[in-house]
């Protein structure tokens, strides 16, 4: 992976609780990495049928520099679109990540 094509950005956020004004606690997507470098691979898309009702997936896979913590339960955001990462796999020796992700309907 060539750096240099690591030309846009994307925000990963997890899935944490906070607690509001009464002192209750508030589930919340809370970012914990902006402006994060990243090229994308293309869009697969497939569809299947469950039960009576077809559902279509497209899938993207962002490449990230290397970086701990990040892992399936967490969401991303790109050009104002929310994916939800569904795979998390290391390149190279912790050289780069690739994010397989699902963009939320």
């Amino acid at each position: 992976m060539n750096p240099g094509r690591m030309d846009r950005q994307l925000t990963l956020q997890r899935f944490t609780t906070a607690q509001n004004a009464i002192g209750e606690g508030v589930k919340t997507w809370t970012t914990y990495a902006d402006r994060v470098p990243t090229s994308i691979k293309p869009e697969r898309a497939s569809e299947r049928v469950n039960g009576d009702k077809l559902e279509a997936e497209n899938k993207t896979t962002f490449v990230i520099r290397w970086m701990t913590g990040v892992n399936a339960a967490d969401r991303l955001q790109y050009e104002g679109v929310t994916y939800d990462i569904k795979n998390v796999r290391e390149v190279n020796r912790r050289a780069y990540l690739e994010l397989d992700a699902t963009r939320q309907v």
